[in-house]
């Protein structure tokens, strides 16, 4: 069995200021999970003893990163200096490295999506496509268990969506989706670091796509989160040749400049 944990960065909505909206899934084969969840647990005590953090804090990246000014943070946090943040974040990313994992990401552009296209809907569809070649490139073809974040009362929304990508009548005609069971385990992202994995892979990937797209963000975040980037890219699926793999962008728009920076 392959364990996919699954989270969005950036807002669906249509008429807002998020120009991209993403859906990056974390996928772990069954025999690799002890061993990932042992490193994680051994991780996660020692950002806990350097930081003085609680035991059982959750590593939530806007939480980290996006309150500057600390209002609304949690407690623990709010002793820490904005640098000291930017540090465990940088290492959050930096033990990906160690771990036996694959990325895939889906990038929706909404300025460039034709009108009436749903960016959520298209990135689940884009997305269940991808998970299923992945394992049907196995030695041993096996079925795919998608976990996410639970948040209440959004949880029938997401089984919604996902039954609609996977029964959809969009996909490829070479695409058939046998081995993704239709269904989504949901777990407090508290208790689950593949969760808070995925939240902070899926912050990167798009901060990293609207900083060479389009120009913006701050100068501090940015520069450390295109290091990020740097040590995560080469688990997409099929690196260095992931474009449209392991990390899929649509519209194609900005395929050009993503494919140079991605060397």
């Amino acid at each position: 069995m392959v364990l996919a944990y699954i989270d969005e960065s950036g807002s669906p909505h249509m008429n807002d200021e998020s120009k991209i909206f993403s859906l990056t899934a974390i996928l772990i084969k069954e025999e690799d999970f002890q061993q990932i969840d042992t490193i994680m647990s051994n991780f996660r005590e020692q950002l806990v003893f350097e930081y003085q953090l609680n035991p059982d804090v959750e590593f939530h990246v806007k939480e980290l990163l996006k309150n500057k000014k600390k209002d609304k943070m949690k407690k623990e946090f709010k002793r820490l200096t904005y640098e000291q943040r930017l540090e465990i974040y940088k290492k959050l990313l930096e033990i990906i490295e160690y771990l036996n994992l694959t990325i895939i990401s889906v990038a929706i552009f909404k300025k460039e999506l034709d009108e009436g296209k749903d960016p959520r809907f298209w990135a689940n569809l884009m997305l269940i496509e991808r998970l299923q070649m992945f394992v049907q490139e196995l030695t041993r073809c096996d079925f795919l268990t998608i976990f996410m974040d639970d948040e209440g009362e959004w949880n029938k929304y997401k089984i919604d969506i996902l039954k609609k990508a996977i029964y959809s009548k969009e996909h490829p005609s070479y695409i058939e989706i046998r081995n993704i069971i239709p269904k989504i385990y949901f777990l407090k992202s508290k208790e689950s670091m593949g969760i808070q994995i995925a939240d902070n892979v899926a912050f990167c990937v798009r901060r990293w796509l609207r900083h060479i797209c389009y120009g913006e963000g701050l100068e501090e975040l940015d520069e450390i989160n295109k290091i990020c980037f740097e040590l995560i890219k080469n688990k997409f699926r099929e690196y260095p040749d992931c474009l449209q793999k392991g990390l899929k962008i649509y519209p194609n728009d900005y395929l050009e400049i993503i494919k140079e920076k991605l060397v």
